[in-house]
């Protein structure tokens, strides 16, 4: 997951400002209103991009924006398993892996087909590049020892080493990677990732981040954060990732407050400065005739209509909700709250289903008045809030025999090719 809005930038890597990756398993994306707890829970530590595991959703073509209860954020969600999704970028300088492994329970053949498969993705990376992984690994691997410090740092959570974190060390040994979150020393509270069901099992670390060992000195803090809101037994996994990437700094502008034209008077200052600043004549080239006539619309809508500040999107979930919401988060970690847990739990099921009836209906009802005055513009604006998003454009190329390009010249002769058959 990656946080997105209109007019930003679509690289997270801001110029002099760290990155935060996280891990978090949510355990269900299914249920009612479920969504907007995560992007609420990354909204407020700023996390950049978080591997989320458990989503429950099994369907890996589309993509869908999580939207937080605040005016200006929005997270894009990308299921794994989508081969097109996993294409390499033209200018990319690394990869961040969302892992999820199997648990200590599931058969060795299990464990086997998940770690092939994450050592074959390993391997397509270039040995340049900087490689990320990050999730549930669900893993113990304990404090390491002396010889084991090309691995990790010595401050891991101290518990028994079980088979998947043998399997985890020597992933990280097979690639070079290093275990960043064993290399901070925290609390014990601030190590765990994960509280059992049980009261008698102290809680256990078993979300990690890995990076290339050249880049180990990248990640600057890694803590368990347990105050979210989102219902899980899992805490929400956080490092910071303090790479300097330069870039232009992009300058937001307001948009023209074009409601403003249904007024008469507005409509005809409109008119008379546009029809002032038109080009008499058009000119020679169709291009410098454009700018002009572009020139002319922007500065009479400025004249007449003045800018308006992005609006506020106004969330479908009531505050109540909300309300429900950080009353959960503020339930301390551990089994023997389990029973306000669940009694917070079902009363946030519940007040989100009445507040998505209350939403669809004042829509419905917005869409007939509408209708009835004749606005079709309107009507279509609420048609296209309401209705499915449609699917982004996938930008993968590939050639003729199947295979992923990944080189931008290679991309456009094959472009070149395509038309000219």
């Amino acid at each position: 997951m990656a946080p997105t809005s209109s007019g930003i930038s679509k690289s997270i890597f801001k110029p002099r400002h760290p990155v935060y990756l996280a891990a978090f398993n949510v355990r269900t994306l299914k249920q009612a209103g479920q969504q907007a707890a995560p992007a609420l829970t990354l909204d407020s530590p700023g996390i950049d991009v978080c591997c989320v595991s458990e989503t429950r959703i099994q369907d890996a073509s589309t993509v869908i924006e999580l939207t937080a209860l605040s005016v200006s954020t929005r997270f894009r969600l990308r299921y794994s398993g989508d081969p097109e999704a996993a294409a390499a970028g033209c200018a990319g300088v690394g990869t961040i892996v969302s892992a999820y492994a199997p648990t200590d329970c599931s058969s060795d053949a299990v464990k086997d087909r998940f770690y092939d498969a994450l050592n074959a993705l390993l391997r397509r990376a270039k040995s340049s590049d900087i490689v990320v992984v990050v999730g549930d690994l669900n893993a113990q691997v304990r404090r390491l020892s002396v010889f084991e410090s090309q691995l990790g740092g010595r401050h891991g959570l101290d518990s028994v080493r079980t088979d998947n974190g043998e399997r985890v060390l020597q992933l990280c040994a097979d690639h070079r990677l290093f275990l960043c979150s064993t290399n901070f020393q925290n609390s014990r509270s601030r190590l765990a990732t994960w509280c059992p069901p049980t009261a008698c099992r102290p809680q256990t670390q078993i979300n990690y981040i890995a990076i290339s060992y050249r880049w180990r000195g990248s990640i600057t803090d890694c803590r368990s954060l347990w105050n979210t809101f989102v219902d899980s037994d899992h805490a929400l996994f956080r490092s910071r990732f303090s790479l300097r990437f330069p870039g232009p700094r992009k300058v937001r502008t307001n948009g023209l407050a074009t409601e403003r034209l249904a007024d008469p008077d507005v409509k005809r200052i409109y008119q008379n400065r546009l029809l002032e600043s038109l080009p008499n004549a058009p000119l020679s080239d169709v291009n410098s005739y454009w700018d002009e006539v572009a020139t002319s619309l922007h500065s009479a809508g400025n004249f007449a209509c003045g800018t308006a500040p992005p609006g506020a999107r106004k969330h479908w979930i009531s505050d109540r909700t909300v309300a429900l919401l950080k009353s959960q988060r503020n339930i301390p970690a551990g089994p023997g709250h389990n029973l306000v847990r669940g009694i917070i739990r079902r009363q946030v099921i519940v007040s989100v289903r009445a507040d998505r009836e209350a939403w669809w209906t004042q829509k419905a009802k917005e869409m007939e008045e509408a209708q009835k005055t004749g606005n079709a513009r309107r009507l279509f604006q609420l048609i296209r809030a309401t209705g499915p998003r449609k699917p982004p454009v996938s930008e993968t190329i590939k050639h003729q025999n199947g295979t992923t390009i990944s080189n931008k010249e290679t991309s456009l002769d094959r472009w070149a090719e395509y038309f000219e058959q």
